[in-house]
């Protein structure tokens, strides 16, 4: 504590100039010697970079870790510029570098390309059957970033030191928070006729014939997955703890969702057990999936695993796609008012 007092001492001296200061990472340029810390301490000591930092038009948000994340950006494209100048001569590391960002920049190319980069996975999709394919490309699907469900992580086991164990967090549906779905804001309900539109078009670009029903469907589904959800207050909730189980035991206490299909391609199956953060929403999905078709079409989750795709893969596809994702979630969702075009990328 008293080292604290200290260091938050020191700290005002420097900046209001009552010792003359040494070399050090401190900018002083950034504090605002017109504001008193004790009436302000955040304004006193971020006022300067607040007054001269205005937030950039394709953020809507900045701070510092921003900024410097930016100017790491900014040096790394120079210097992959430089390589790309040079493309033809290089060999190795560097040649695929250029190659990748030349190809990442040639946006009339992605647009002539339309979708058949992606075809292969576009066909997994449609290729789905029963709820078992399912289980298998969502969790391929997470395995390789393109929209998966579920957010996992690897940590260690707390009760077996150096034994990985798996966290995994509800999820299911691609709007923020449950209450975008289920809330009856006006604010809410407008986007949620947005998302339908965003999804509508979405499915319309991948060439699906009734790409307006399908969008309904799933913000349907949705809708009932985000029910299932657990509360921001439910998440901070202390009482409420996550469930360890193997995946012997998930299929015994939550059928309905195949989770040996879903582990395999993740490699999960390896790690012996899993975490569900949130149990009762796991248990309550897999029982959605087990009803279908009774409940909810096997075409109905295709699209839904679709939109996800999708989603995920459109700031690298064509310029129609990106800007269907820029225009819902970038200005829609954020109120972001523009966006940095760097070739292929939104």
């Amino acid at each position: 504590m008293a080292l604290k007092s200290t260091i938050s001492v020191v700290l005002l001296a420097l900046a209001f100039g009552w010792i003359q200061p040494r070399s050090s990472g401190l900018d002083l340029t950034n504090f605002d010697r017109t504001v008193r810390p004790q009436d302000d301490l955040f304004r006193a000591v971020n006022g300067g970079w607040l007054s001269r930092t205005p937030v950039p038009p394709d953020r809507v948000t900045y701070g510092t870790y921003l900024e410097l994340a930016d100017k790491t950006d900014g040096d790394l494209r120079t210097i992959v510029e430089r390589v790309a100048l040079d493309r033809e001569r290089q060999r190795g590391s560097a040649r695929q570098i250029a190659d990748l960002y030349t190809s990442l920049m040639d946006q009339g190319r992605t647009d002539e390309l339309g979708l058949r980069p992606i075809a292969a996975l576009l066909h997994r999709i449609e290729a789905l059957k029963t709820t078992r394919d399912l289980a298998t490309e969502a969790g391929y699907f997470s395995a390789t970033a393109l929209g998966g469900p579920f957010l996992g992580t690897v940590e260690e086991d707390a009760e077996r030191a150096g034994v990985p164990i798996v966290t995994v967090a509800q999820g299911g549906t691609l709007l923020p928070d449950r209450d975008y779905y289920l809330a009856p804001d006006e604010r809410f309900v407008d986007i949620r006729e947005r998302y339908t539109e965003y999804l509508a078009t979405i499915f319309g670009l991948a060439g699906r014939a009734n790409a307006v029903a399908d969008a309904r469907a799933v913000l349907a589904l949705e809708t009932g997955i985000a029910r299932l959800q657990w509360t921001q207050a439910e998440l901070r909730d202390p009482a409420r703890v996550p469930a360890k189980l193997s995946l012997g035991a998930l299929e015994r206490e939550m059928p309905g969702f195949d989770w040996a299909s879903w582990a395999r391609p993740q490699g999960i199956d390896r790690a012996g057990y899993v975490v569900l953060g949130q149990p009762s929403f796991f248990k309550g999905f897999a029982a959605l999936v087990g009803a279908t078709p009774a409940g909810i079409s096997i075409e109905t989750w295709k699209a839904w695993l679709l939109s996800r795709v999708l989603t995920a893969a459109a700031p690298y596809q064509t310029s129609a796609l990106s800007d269907a994702r820029f225009e819902f979630f970038g200005r829609v969702l954020s109120g972001q008012n523009s966006r940095v075009r760097t070739g292929s990328g939104a």
